[in-house]
């Protein structure tokens, strides 16, 4: 799938499967059964495969795509790649001294933080509100 798409897609893309990463957590923990995982698990992999099956390679291979349509995209994957190549090379020592590297560490710790922090903490949140059965009823609920 990465050759369909420019990179800022991509991040959106990843932006939003990292957001939904700790919503799943959230929303799904405490109203899923062990038995969900396969219903969930089938519709996922059958797709997979079916994709791989049926998708073309890249926009060259694409049948559904008209010439000027298949020139468009591999052009603007090009000029990215050029304007990847043509990027500013950083060392090592201004790498960890750059603000957006700091920014994004900020980001990926405090989500860490907070999804491992509501995960362990869960069943007793869970008992606390609840009417107080033992802590084995809370592990397996």
């Amino acid at each position: 799938m990465g050759h369909w798409f420019r990179q800022r897609e991509k991040a959106q893309g990843l932006g939003l499967i990292l957001v939904g990463i700790p919503l799943a957590s959230v929303l799904g923990a405490p109203i899923s059964w062990r038995w969900l995982l396969i219903l969930e698990e089938l519709p996922a992999v059958t797709c997979a495969y079916l994709a791989k099956l049926w998708l073309p390679n890249g926009p060259d291979e694409a049948r559904f795509l008209t010439d000027e349509e298949k020139a468009w995209i591999t052009e603007q994957l090009d000029l990215e790649e050029r304007q990847k190549t043509g990027a500013q090379s950083l060392s090592l020592l201004q790498t960890l001294t750059h603000p957006r590297v700091w920014h994004l560490a900020c980001i990926g710790f405090a989500s860490g933080f907070g999804t491992y922090t509501f995960s362990f903490w869960l069943p007793q949140i869970m008992k606390s509100v609840s009417s107080g059965p033992s802590n084995t009823a809370v592990d397996f609920s």
